[in-house]
């Protein structure tokens, strides 16, 4: 008997409608992806309600409150807290961004622990870049702080523009 050989069939993987489908995957979550804007980045205003001294000292005293003021002034901050006031000026040493070694992290932490049952009020000034603002709200949060409220006093000062800004 003469038995033929029979080969068997090549299989063959058509390639060309694959790299379709992957490129049109790529086109697609390409524009589907939304890309975030950091947060230093986003005009940002406090809002323009003010308050006299004596009107912020009642309603801090009823509060039982902390006061962190922030200001800007000659082009640097000024961050006090209970009227004690640091020497940073750095956002990283202040806040402390990547760790919690912020030197004002470390003192609301400290503070947290000595009257947990306080609120913190932040006092700053309109003209005091958001990077500041947004920096101390963090540093409350990370001390555990759950009473935080906002405050604005007018400047009594000639020397501050904080009353005028931002332009109305």
């Amino acid at each position: 008997m003469n038995a033929r050989r029979v080969e068997p069939e090549r299989v063959s993987l058509r390639l060309t409608p694959m790299i379709d489908v992957v490129f049109l995957l790529l086109v697609f979550f390409m524009f589907a992806a939304r890309f975030r804007t950091l947060e230093g980045q986003l005009g940002v205003f406090l809002p323009k309600g003010r308050a006299s001294p004596e009107i912020a000292e009642e309603l801090k005293k009823e509060m039982k409150a902390v006061t962190l003021s922030l200001r800007w002034v000659d082009g640097r901050p000024r961050v006090t807290l209970e009227g004690a006031e640091f020497e940073e000026t750095d956002p990283e040493q202040l806040f402390g961004y990547l760790n919690l070694t912020g030197a004002l992290t470390a003192k609301l932490l400290k503070l947290k622990e000595l009257i947990p049952d306080s609120a913190i009020v932040i006092d700053s000034s309109f003209d005091l870049p958001a990077e500041y603002f947004v920096g101390a709200i963090n540093s409350c949060v990370r001390a555990g702080w759950e009473k935080v409220t906002f405050l604005h006093t007018v400047e009594t000062s000639s020397s501050s523009n904080a009353s005028s800004f931002p332009p109305e």
